[in-house]
């Protein structure tokens, strides 16, 4: 078998009967070695063996399914539905995570030669793309769950798709459209979809149309996901598109450029708000860019993109001097925005640019805030290891340090805590627009009891972080634990007791349930 997976998920993780150790829920063996596991966006737990993969009840750990899928490449969950992929290389084949059955596959639909393929949750497709020429290319909308073709684009794109030199260090993939910007819904029948060198083109989602393209991008590379480049932001019927250091702000209804040049700053974007005073924008040097590339945060005005007010910090030497820190995420709070950089806490008024520092930030562990969130009584500022709660004049409600096991991933662990952020924030999101406007969101369109709960519990959820520690159990021995942190109080509510140094886990913020490799063919549920 030869599917991709995460070095950690290699560990060998044995549970020892100590003091402080939780009993399992529950205890699943299988009669190979296991190669890998995840929680599915259904919250039922998948594992691979060589050649199959198995579908676990989350309540008992009881098989409820198994599928055989060969010699696939890779496998993943598609996010926010109930289906999962299989990659081959030269085609795909899309299962059903609920029952473990196999949908409809590329063989099914006429793709050969497949280059690339994009999930589009929020309209039940699977957008997929072939051809060895330009001439010879086809984009086709299939549905999700229903393998119906909807659609295909003969010769869409001039130039090819194709995978550009990192920006980032990132996992290296044959697939042409994997980590770009995923498709953006402007109206109910059209969708904005950026993956050429072309620029971006609106597509109408009944036909498969390009209505039009944005000729004033062509050429430029698309600001790739993978590439730590934010989303692109629509605004008053226009979306506005960083690309390199510059930002565009097209016209919806055209694809025309409002501004008559695109705004330029001195590092790439990499986070995008929109505002009633203008499209605020943060700028970060990623690890490949030049030293000089310093961090900012800025206001443009969204009918001219020129600088309202611009924050900048540069590293004061241009030539062999280390490049300056960069910023946190900046949340946004009334008329000021909140950010961190350099050890410092500041406000920023979002009407007049004027920043001031209001409190400290020192994480023990070298560590630097990867998320900042707005909670009821003030800012959580945290990182793998550390959470600090301050109020929006910068007293301190709380700060806390969670020792990492004594042979840390620090990189791992904040990764870990971000996707578990970014899960619950999904289903929170859309859960507080569908109460919002009544409408319906993704979950409703499958009509899934699995997915209505997810998002039922996103907001309870939400009030949790996951923390990888050491502390010393009950023998006195230190050992790796995992934490459930109500992050508004700092108490620890749940703790999870595991028995190496560097674990391989899988949280489910859900349902307050951590699912570990236990032996090489065995994995545990326990409960917080």
């Amino acid at each position: 078998m030869n599917i991709l997976v995460s070095a950690l998920t290699l560990l060998v993780l044995w549970t020892q009967q100590s003091a402080g150790q939780n009993q399992p829920l529950w205890t699943h063996a299988e009669p190979g070695a296991i190669d890998f596991y995840e929680v599915t966006p259904l919250g039922n737990i998948v594992l691979a063996t060589a050649g199959h993969l198995v579908g676990l009840d989350p309540g008992t750990g009881q098989p409820s399914w198994t599928y055989t899928h060969g010699q696939a490449k890779t496998y993943v969950s598609i996010a926010e539905t109930p289906y999962g992929l299989f990659d081959y290389g030269d085609h795909v084949d899309v299962i059903d995570l609920t029952k473990g059955e196999r949908l409809w596959g590329t063989a099914d639909v006429g793709i050969s030669g497949l280059k690339g393929y994009l999930p589009y949750a929020e309209r039940d497709l699977l957008l997929l793309y072939s051809g060895s020429t330009p001439d010879s290319s086809v984009l086709l909308a299939v549905g999700l769950g229903s393998g119906r073709v909807l659609w295909r684009h003969e010769r869409p794109f001039a130039a090819a798709p194709k995978i550009h030199g990192a920006l980032v260090q990132q996992e290296k993939t044959a697939n042409l459209l994997q980590g770009g910007q995923t498709p953006v819904l402007v109206t109910d029948t059209t969708f904005l979809l950026y993956v050429s060198e072309d620029g971006p083109v609106l597509v109408h989602a009944g036909t498969g149309a390009f209505l039009w393209r944005a000729d004033v991008l062509k050429g430029e590379r698309p600001p790739a996901l993978r590439d730590l480049y934010p989303e692109v932001l629509v605004r008053d019927s226009v979306v506005f598109i960083p690309f390199g250091k510059k930002l565009q702000a097209i016209r919806l209804r055209d694809g025309t450029a409002v501004w008559a040049k695109p705004a330029e700053f001195p590092s790439r974007v990499t986070q995008l708000e929109s505002d009633s005073r203008g499209v605020l924008v943060r700028g970060a040097r990623r690890e490949y860019d030049a030293n000089r590339d310093d961090p900012f945060v800025q206001l443009v005005d969204p009918a001219t993109g020129a600088q309202i007010w611009r924050w900048k910090k540069g590293s004061g030497i241009m030539n062999g001097a280390e490049p300056p820190p960069n910023t946190s995420p900046f949340v946004r709070r009334g008329n000021r925005a909140y950010f961190a950089w350099d050890g410092d806490v500041y406000t920023i008024t979002l009407d007049k640019g004027a920043a001031t520092k209001i409190g400290k930030v020192r994480f023990k562990g070298g560590e630097q805030p990867a998320i900042v969130e707005n909670r009821p009584d003030g800012l959580l500022l945290w990182s793998a290891q550390n959470l600090l709660l301050v109020d929006t004049s910068g007293a301190v409600r709380y700060q806390a340090n969670y020792p990492a096991p004594p042979i840390g991933f620090l990189g791992h662990l904040a990764s870990v805590a971000l996707r578990v952020a970014l899960d619950v924030a999904s289903y929170s999101l859309a859960e507080s627009e569908a109460r919002r406007t009544g409408v319906p969101q993704t979950y409703e369109q499958y009509d899934n009891p699995f997915l209505r709960i997810r998002y039922a519990a996103a907001a309870d959820a939400a009030a949790y972080v996951y923390i990888l520690t050491s502390q010393e159990d009950t023998d006195g021995q230190r050992r790796s634990l995992l934490v459930r942190v109500q992050k508004d109080r700092n108490s620890v509510e749940g703790r999870v007791w595991l028995s190496e140094k560097r674990p391989p886990f899988e949280v489910d913020p859900f349902t307050a349930t951590v699912y570990v490799q236990t032996a090489p063919q065995q994995i545990a549920a326990f409960k917080f």
